[in-house]
């Protein structure tokens, strides 16, 4: 019971904990923490989770808390399954002390929960880290991000798997409650703590980049499953003629490359795959010449045979090449080479999309006075505003984060300078009609929403679904969150707060407070009070 007070005992009180069940999929909202448990207990015979997350707000008993809404945090964690009938994946360390194993010479962790198949861990901050800015919170969850890739980075390095668990708004389990999973249910119990407590930095010199991972490319030549048998040969032809004109694949199989750093097996595995994919092999032949060249040295031929293994190896070598292939692209058509100006906005993107791993469709330029910018991409739209956020590496980079939850590459200055110009050779100019102004977007918004939420009488129906209602004044009212969490869901418009309340005050709308009587109990919403048909007050 005294779990929650560790990690959050130091909160503001205006801040909420979200506690959330699976039943019902309900979550409980909590300024209080003796009242947090109090509600714990009473539901210790169920699944229960802690938001790691402190909200601004009571999204509902229906929502929970989104990354981008996230207030602040108390640590950095990671969630470590164990193999365990529960569990459906293979590559899974086989005992506590393996997956403990993973985390030799890093920090110690300030807790340690057995949620019941697995542990979960935490590194509490000296004092809670509460985000004053977007930019403060992308950095959190990029710092989270990368934390947990050491730690999954040491367990890809033993064959094991490591669950993301990075984001934001992710619920872990609370001591004391039961993890229902398996049969028979079992207890989550606190089975290590200590005083150690530590600053944001001090992390610093154990973290690994993190690169998103992305499905095989449309050339990957993927069939499903690969066969993998520890006889397996390479094709000879193929074979002979790729060591015939590149030496450096030659010396990759003998595993004489003294330009290697690294000379591990997966470090000449990942060589020859590269080089294998320059020549156009398809996975399955890729996957045999690695097998045979383990077994040519004499190596743990069983690795080769794990389809995790083999699949990520191939898989890494043909992003590497892609985005090798996309930096010379971008570099050549910044002198002039490259395709005939009817194709060249398209191999931009197709470039810039390798490079950033985020499938980018249009680069939007808004002809405002000054230009305004707009990022389309298969996560959604994504406005960056002036032209600073589209060509600042560190800029793009935060307002990509904080749209979508994804984290670019980073790179060189001398090679981001190219990359900017890339991106502004791709804009494609539209003019500011009225769809394209605040007020304009904020009635689109409000039009295509509204024909899908019909208003119901009165908040006291209205609070639990957070539908729009009319209220006592005959005005329509709705709230502003549950509107931004449907453009981003259904209408891929990936927007802040801020930016909502600007258009929607350009279209005549009027934030308010609102008094409504919650399970007997008197408290306010802030919601918006829409302007009468024709613009009337």
């Amino acid at each position: 019971m005294d779990f929650l007070s560790t990690l959050f005992g130091d909160k503001p009180n205006d801040l909420y904990v979200l506690i959330w069940t699976p039943v019902k999929k309900r979550s409980a909202w909590f300024r209080d923490l003796d009242q947090a448990r109090t509600y714990v207990g009473n539901i210790s015979h169920l699944d229960a989770y802690v938001h790691v997350g402190l909200s601004s707000s009571d999204y509902g008993p229906s929502h929970r808390c989104g990354a981008s809404d996230v207030a602040g945090i108390a640590g950095l964690w990671v969630d470590l399954d164990i193999a365990d009938p529960a569990h459906q994946k293979p590559n899974l360390p086989p005992t506590q002390e393996d997956a403990l194993g993973l985390l030799a010479g890093l920090p110690e962790p300030s807790l340690t929960v057995h949620s019941g198949h697995g542990l979960q861990l935490w590194w509490l901050f000296k004092e809670l880290w509460l985000f004053e800015s977007d930019a403060e919170r992308s950095e959190a969850a990029e710092l989270a991000a990368r934390w947990q890739g050491t730690i999954r980075q040491r367990a890809r390095v033993k064959g094991w798997d490591v669950d993301a668990t990075a984001d934001l708004a992710r619920l872990l389990r609370i001591p004391g409650t039961t993890n229902r999973k398996g049969k028979p249910p079992v207890e989550v119990r606190l089975i290590g703590e200590s005083e150690a407590r530590y600053n944001p930095s001090d992390f610093d010199e154990y973290l690994v980049d993190v690169t998103p991972t992305t499905a095989p490319s449309s050339g990957s030549k993927a069939g499903g499953a690969l066969v993998l048998e520890a006889t397996a040969d390479p094709p000879f032809g193929k074979f002979e003629a790729l060591s015939e004109i590149e030496s450096k694949f030659r010396l990759s199989w003998e595993r004489k490359r003294k330009d290697l750093q690294d000379q591990s097996g997966s470090s000449y595995d990942m060589s020859l795959a590269c080089y294998a994919v320059m020549a156009s092999w398809s996975d399955q032949e890729m996957a045999n010449l690695l097998i045979a060249h383990r077994r040519k040295h004499g190596d743990d031929v069983v690795k080769a045979l794990r389809q995790d293994y083999m699949r990520l190896t191939i898989d890494k070598a043909r992003q590497t090449i892609a985005k090798s292939r996309a930096v010379e692209a971008i570099d050549e058509m910044a002198v002039g080479v490259g395709p005939e100006p009817e194709n060249r906005r398209q191999a931009i993107l197709d470039n810039l999309s390798a490079l950033f791993e985020v499938k980018i469709t249009r680069v939007v330029k808004f002809t405002s006075d000054p230009p305004e910018y707009r990022l389309e991409t298969e996560l959604g739209t994504i406005h960056l505003g002036e032209v600073g956020n589209l060509i600042g590496q560190p800029q793009l980079r935060t307002k990509i984060a904080a749209a979508s939850g994804r984290y670019l590459p980073r790179f060189k200055n001398e090679r981001w300078d190219r990359i900017a110009q890339a991106l502004l050779d791709a804009c494609e100019e539209e003019t500011l009609g009225e769809d394209a102004t605040a007020a304009g977007a904020a009635r689109g918004w409000l039009t295509s929403y509204l024909a899908r939420h019909k208003p119901v009488q009165g908040i006291a129906n209205a609070v639990e679904q957070e539908c729009p209602f009319v209220h006592l004044d005959a005005r329509t009212y709705l709230f502003g969150k549950e509107l931004r969490r449907w453009l981003g869901l259904y209408q891929g418009e990936k927007i802040t707060a801020k930016l909502m309340g600007t258009c929607l005050r350009a279209a005549g709308c009027e934030p308010e407070t609102v008094a409504v009587s919650v399970d007997g109990r008197e408290t306010t919403r802030q919601v918006w009070r829409l302007p009468l048909i024709g613009g009337g007050k």
